[in-house]
């Protein structure tokens, strides 16, 4: 059988994003398309992810987003990391496949180059560049919202990489508001500091309720009705459900995705940023976006026609 590689990155900064979708990627491959092994960087977090996963790793000490491998025994090797230029320096005897979500344009000499952000249909490729949410990879379920008029449920996730703990300001903008509604925060214990843990222990109730370092939300997303989110694959995930969005971007990269997405009217974009942050704007928005029941509704729509039945056959289909 076919042998792939796959040299992705995790980080606090970068987040778990990358390599949350290349393991989706492999949990859903096609039986006897390939086998599959992950050359990683020595993080704690992203090394137990994948034992979780039961993935076959191989962890480089001296870890750089290039084309160096460890292991050079692989028909295909799959480079995943958020550069906008990518090289191979030496003639390989595998196929090489280099895969970014930069919004800037690529350059790169691998043999496939996919990039899934829409931005780049925008771009003058060569032919073996392949563009647009069509190629696009990331974690999602077969999971359809259908529009409800009253929101029960609610989903908040900033991402592993809530370096500011901004996750407090947003908990006391929702207790300010005391909404009827329950929340349901999804946090990585690797970066929960004093003061957010003071906040969960005042508010872990049926109202605030806190869940840590679950590897998939996918088989939570049918409890919630609408999301207070980051950038970044949880977007896209729950765009790709249909569920409703107000976007909480935590960098440029992230900004400039949700407003693309926002343009296709998929998502809002809160008008309070977390460097200008103000509550009262926040509030104000939030309030408007849940009681308009017609928005919400278009956010649905939208979402359906834009993402469609999303699957992974194209990108399968260059890994061959």
């Amino acid at each position: 059988m076919r042998h792939t590689i796959i040299k992705t990155i995790y980080s606090k900064n970068i987040g778990l994003g990358h390599l949350n979708a290349m393991v989706f990627l492999t949990n859903r491959s096609p039986k006897n398309l390939t086998t599959f092994t992950f050359v990683i960087n020595n993080e704690i977090d992203a090394i137990r992810y994948l034992k979780q996963n039961k993935k076959k790793i191989l962890i480089d000490e001296n870890f750089k987003m290039n084309d160096h491998l460890i292991d050079q025994n692989c028909d295909v090797a799959i480079y995943y990391f958020p550069l906008d230029q990518f090289f191979i320096k030496k003639k390989r005897h595998f196929k090489t496949i280099f895969i970014s979500n930069s919004l800037k344009k690529v350059k790169s000499n691998a043999d496939v180059v996919i990039l899934g952000p829409d931005k780049q249909v925008e771009y003058k490729y060569k032919k073996n560049f392949y563009t647009g949410p069509k190629y696009s990879i990331f974690e999602h379920s077969n999971y359809k919202y259908k529009h409800q008029e009253n929101i029960k449920n609610c989903l908040v996730c900033l991402g592993g990489t809530d370096k500011s703990d901004n996750i407090i300001k947003v908990i006391k903008a929702l207790e300010y508001l005391n909404l009827k509604i329950n929340y349901s925060f999804f946090l990585r214990s690797s970066i929960v500091s004093k003061d957010i843990s003071i906040l969960i222990k005042q508010n872990n109730n049926k109202t605030f309720k806190f869940i840590f370092d679950k590897k998939s939300l996918s088989s939570y997303l049918p409890s919630f009705h609408f999301g207070i989110i980051s950038g970044g694959n949880i977007l896209y995930q729950m765009c790709s459900s249909h569920i409703p969005t107000l976007v909480l971007p935590q960098s440029k990269e992230e900004n400039l995705m949700a407003k693309r997405l926002q343009k296709q009217k998929c998502t809002i974009v809160s008008k309070s940023n977390f460097e200008n942050w103000n509550q009262t704007t926040f509030c104000r928005q939030l309030m408007k976006y849940i009681y308009q029941n017609d928005r919400r509704k278009v956010v649905t729509q939208s979402c359906k026609k834009y993402f469609g039945n999303k699957n992974l056959n194209e990108v399968y289909k260059l890994i061959k």
